[in-house]
């Protein structure tokens, strides 16, 4: 279904949050017994202070002002939009924190037989992903609807990414950030992931590193990536294995290089909420990266922003499934790989693919 909405003028304010007027000359919509309804934004940015994924519907002042709020915690910004919940709803998507500026936005909205009203939303991501491989994004959009009938609410994503996601041919692979996430593979650079028991890319190069605990980084065919985190694994590689930081945590394996363990406890909810609250991923000069285990986060001073409270992220419970990592494939140089060539004084050549120094008659 294609998208229906009223559009109106747009008044936008600092921060990036994009603020819709009134629809219409009285400010109502059209209603609708059964079908498409028309919808407004009422906010649209790549930068909100919501930084859980989730999906809303507020139907009362009180919870839209204090929802607002929430939302504009990490700028200044205007009042709410005005909202006549006597007859109108607001249904609004959060991402959460997200690499490579993905982001969720609602493409239509109905009236179904139920009745209720569904929110239908998908994912879109640049079909270019190299300019936003590196931007920590928390997009939002919001909208308003004519629902005097007060109806139930419910939100449907139609299908997967909208646009092309990122190929594995990419130089360099979209981060992730939440609990479970996968990162993409790349042919130079793999993507790495921010979340417990995350898992990231796996490159020609150098395999992404992972931050959170029980994660997994990137295998990479010449240096696998760092982790960070308790029970942690690093990449391996053909050259050196990825480093790890973190309390039981297990080095990458490498066939010139191995890496080296660094098992000392660190505050991993306060380091991912450092993360997800300021959008920096330099993990080792983190404020909170220093901040002992059980203890609270360390506030850290902006020069935007001031002093800001870091909220510390707790693992999710139950954990969620396994996530698979891209093995490391078999090196060719290895001597354990090679094939076995017929005299003791011959050697297997992968370049040309032959055995080299035959004899004359014997060796």
């Amino acid at each position: 279904m294609g998208r229906t909405v009223r559009r109106v003028a747009a008044a936008v304010f600092a921060g990036a949050f994009g603020l819709a007027g009134c629809g219409g000359s009285d400010g109502s919509f059209v209603a609708s017994a059964e079908g498409p309804l028309p919808f407004d934004d009422v906010l649209a940015t790549a930068y909100s202070g919501v930084v859980a994924a989730r999906q809303v519907a507020v139907d009362d002042g009180a919870a839209w002002s204090a929802l607002w709020t929430e939302h504009a915690s990490n700028a200044v910004a205007a009042p709410p939009p005005a909202v006549d919940f006597s007859t109108q709803t607001v249904a609004a998507l959060f991402s959460g924190v997200s690499g490579g500026c993905q982001r969720s936005e609602v493409r239509a909205v109905e009236v179904t037989s139920v009745p209720s009203v569904r929110v239908t939303y998908r994912t879109t991501a640049p079909a270019d992903s190299g300019a936003c491989a590196s931007a920590v994004t928390t997009p939002a959009h919001a909208i308003r609807f004519d629902n005097p009938r007060h109806l139930p609410v419910e939100f449907q994503l139609s299908g997967g990414l909208d646009a092309e996601p990122p190929v594995l041919g990419d130089t360099v692979g979209m981060d992730c950030f939440a609990a479970g996430c996968r990162a993409d593979d790349a042919a130079t650079l793999g993507g790495s992931c921010y979340g417990y028991y995350c898992g990231a890319g796996f490159a020609e190069n150098t395999g992404g590193d992972c931050v959170g605990d029980d994660c997994q980084s990137g295998n990479g065919k010449t240096v696998g990536g760092d982790c960070y985190g308790a029970r942690c694994k690093a990449g391996n590689a053909w050259n050196r294995g990825g480093n790890c930081y973190g309390e039981g945590c297990t080095p990458g394996h490498g066939g010139t290089t191995s890496g080296t363990a660094n098992p000392t406890p660190r505050n991993m909810a306060c380091i991912l909420g450092e993360i997800y609250r300021l959008r920096s991923t330099n993990v080792q000069h983190l404020v909170n990266w220093s901040t002992p285990v059980g203890a609270g986060c360390q506030r850290v001073e902006t020069r935007d922003a001031g002093t800001v409270q870091i909220v510390p992220v707790a693992p999710p419970s139950p954990p969620p499934p396994s996530v698979a990592v891209t093995p490391l494939p078999p090196d060719p140089w290895d001597p354990e790989n090679l094939p076995k060539c017929p005299y003791t004084c011959q050697a297997y050549n992968p370049a040309s693919g032959t055995c080299v120094g035959a004899p004359h008659n014997w060796c």
